[in-house]
């Protein structure tokens, strides 16, 4: 299973999180592809400080919402490995819990965009996410790339890219 693309006239805004329970330093990360599955730009954030899942999870859905808004996109398919935050977006659900609140917030951006989708995808098909999220814990860094990801991602990236048939 691997990376799918997006509807055409539409960009793929792959989301994730890389923390470890009880461990200060969390990141998150932003992936926009186009549909043939080539990078438009990719983001990192590096926190200082501790996180839930669940709300890490969820300000990496906020941070990519961002970028795509940043770069002018307004259509768009927002792909999460974490079926509880994109099940709460998609029922627009308001709970008591610590992220509810960027939760309501990505449901408000909603209104910034012509066509938005929340998708639930494995692991298997956020590798590149997951790989700049990792990438960006362990270095301690933030960083934004419009061309060449780092090492670590840029070989996903290219195995990831839907076959030319």
């Amino acid at each position: 299973m691997s990376w799918y693309p997006p509807h055409p006239n539409s960009f793929m805004i792959n989301t994730d999180a890389s923390l470890i329970m009880g461990q200060a330093g969390y990141s998150i990360s932003a992936v926009i592809r186009d549909s043939e599955g080539s990078l438009l730009v990719a983001e990192t954030e590096f926190v200082n400080g501790y996180s839930s899942v669940l709300l890490a999870e969820a300000s990496a859905i906020l941070l990519g919402l961002r970028l795509a808004l940043s770069r002018s996109i307004l259509q768009a398919q927002v792909a999460s490995d974490n079926a509880t935050i994109i099940n709460n977006i998609q029922l627009k659900s308001a709970n008591k819990s610590e992220w509810n609140p960027i939760v309501q917030n990505i449901i408000h951006f909603r209104d910034s965009f012509q066509s938005l989708d929340f998708l639930f995808v494995p692991r298997d098909c956020n590798k590149v996410a997951n790989s700049l999220a990792k990438w960006s814990r362990l270095t301690q860094k933030s960083a934004i790339w419009t061309d060449c990801l780092p090492n670590c991602a840029a070989a996903i990236l290219i195995a990831d890219k839907p076959s030319v048939a």
